[in-house]
């Protein structure tokens, strides 16, 4: 991407490929197209102004996209390829729609994940008012009884000391300096994603998200007329932190050196058992493109099926923890309350 430009977002370009695709099927000069898209009040439009005049100054559509900088490197190949072919019209569709479809897979997923993260926020909140606001109250009313204090009201009283609280915002403050930091190089989005594979119950959704995208990409690129090769070597130049993408230079390699593309998948582990086999079945029907589609499909209703999942063992896991955890610190504070009663 050149310096300065903004990159168009995957909703904005969606809706202006299906908008374009449509006024080019209807006889509208692609001058006149990318006219219209400029007219409106997108962030994207700007950038469709940029290509109009690109295309003005005798440049291809392609060509313009690339000189532009703010169109992923992929989608400006399709639209490569399909200008060779003469397919423009049919790849703007069907960038569209696949465009739109990874938007709505990726909005589903934050979605998903925006609940949980509420619930450990407030819960957070809560135990936190317990213990740094409610157990020092009890602390001074122990010490004026001059009360002796069991060993779990000790503990509780040691965790809600002042210095505690400082070093736990510390360390909370230094990882995600850290993360943010593993976020701007290519190595460390490669670590960021392992460390998202390897959490329970949801590493598999992320793995299984990426798996499926890189899968719908590569099924619209080969259906744009791009060569395998290509694709592999384009994809796999991208530097997204995604280990699925990163082995994609290598399987390119396998290919050169004789094996087929299922043969050079199976090298890497990265790659599901299922992924081979589709594209194994496809290979010998001569539909490479439909082995990758039929693999994206059946990765996003999984995907799917585990976020419902993991919702619903997500509830009643976070109660009974913060059940426990709550029902320790009421013991630990009513303890001393019982023995001076008592006593």
């Amino acid at each position: 991407m050149l310096a300065g430009k903004s990159r168009v977002s995957s909703l904005e370009l969606s809706l202006a490929c299906q908008q374009l695709g449509l006024m080019l099927s209807c006889g509208v000069h692609i001058l006149e197209g990318l006219s219209a898209l400029s007219a409106g009040r997108s962030a994207a439009h700007p950038a469709f102004s940029e290509v109009r005049a690109g295309i003005e100054k005798g440049l291809s559509l392609s060509q313009s996209l690339e000189r532009q900088g703010g169109f992923p490197i992929t989608f400006v190949r399709s639209i490569k390829a399909a200008e060779s072919s003469g397919r423009l019209v049919l790849t703007l569709g069907q960038l569209g729609q696949r465009l739109g479809k990874a938007h709505q897979n990726r909005t589903r997923l934050h979605s998903a994940l925006i609940y949980p993260a509420c619930v450990l926020l407030l819960s957070s909140l809560m135990l936190a008012f317990l213990v740094y606001v409610q157990v020092p109250m009890f602390l001074r009313f122990y010490h004026q009884e001059k009360a002796s204090l069991p060993l779990l009201t000790e503990v509780v009283l040691r965790v809600s000391r002042p210095e505690v609280a400082v070093l736990a915002l510390a360390t909370l403050f230094g990882m995600s300096l850290h993360l943010t930091a593993l976020g701007r190089t290519p190595e460390g989005r490669t670590r960021l994603r392992r460390y998202l594979y390897a959490l329970p119950l949801l590493g598999r959704v992320f793995r299984l998200a990426d798996l499926g995208q890189m899968a719908r990409e590569i099924s619209s690129l080969i259906d744009s007329g791009v060569d395998i090769l290509s694709i592999l070597r384009l994809l796999g130049s991208k530097a997204s932190g995604q280990t699925c993408y990163d082995r994609l230079a290598l399987v390119a390699d396998s290919i050169l050196a004789g094996r087929t593309l299922p043969e050079a998948l199976e090298q890497h582990e990265v790659y599901p058992t299922l992924l081979i086999s589709l594209l194994k079945a496809a290979e010998e029907a001569g539909k490479l493109e439909k082995g990758f589609s039929w693999y994206a499909d059946l990765a996003e209703e999984e995907v799917e099926y585990s976020l419902q999942t993991f919702l619903a063992l997500f509830e009643p896991l976070m109660l009974g923890f913060l059940g426990m955890v709550v029902t320790v610190i009421i013991l630990a504070l009513f303890l001393p309350t019982y023995q001076i009663l008592m006593g």
